[in-house]
C-alpha cells in the first residue's frame, strides 16, 4: 500500500497501488527531497514472471510496503540498502524479507 492524498483533503488514506488513477494526488518528493503532493500523470503495469520476488518492508507505525528489487526509495537509497532499525519515511523499519510476489503484475505511477 502507499499513502495518498486525494481530492485535496488533508487526510491520509491507505490505497492499494492498482486503485490509483491518473489525476489522483499522491505523496512524492520534490527536487529538494521534501514531501509534496502531485497529480499522477501516468499509471502503468508490467506482467511478472512466475518467480518474481519483492521485498516486504514492515514499519513500526504499521505500514507495509512490497517493493521490487532495484527500486529507488524516497530517501535516495534502493530497497536492498534498507536495514532493520533504520528510519524510513518517519518510521522505523522493523522487518525486511524477500518474498514471492502473489500477483501477476507490478504497477508504476508517474507523478507530475
Amino acid at each position: 500500500m502507499i499513502i495518498i492524498k486525494y481530492d485535496n483533503f488533508n487526510t491520509k488514506w491507505n490505497i492499494i497501488i492498482n486503485e490509483i488513477m491518473e489525476g489522483m494526488l499522491v505523496w512524492t518528493v520534490d527536487n529538494f527531497r521534501k514531501m509534496v503532493t502531485r497529480p499522477v500523470l501516468k499509471v502503468s503495469s508490467t506482467l511478472n514472471s512466475l518467480n518474481h520476488k519483492v521485498f516486504h518492508i514492515r514499519l513500526k507505525d504499521g505500514r507495509e510496503l512490497w517493493i521490487s528489487p532495484n527500486h529507488p526509495l524516497i530517501n535516495s537509497k534502493y530497497v536492498e540498502e534498507l536495514k532493520i532499525g533504520e528510519i524510513y519515511d518517519n518510521s522505523v523499519v522493523t522487518g525486511i524479507t524477500l518474498e514471492d510476489y502473489k500477483f501477476d503484475k507490478t504497477y508504476d505511477i508517474l507523478p507530475d
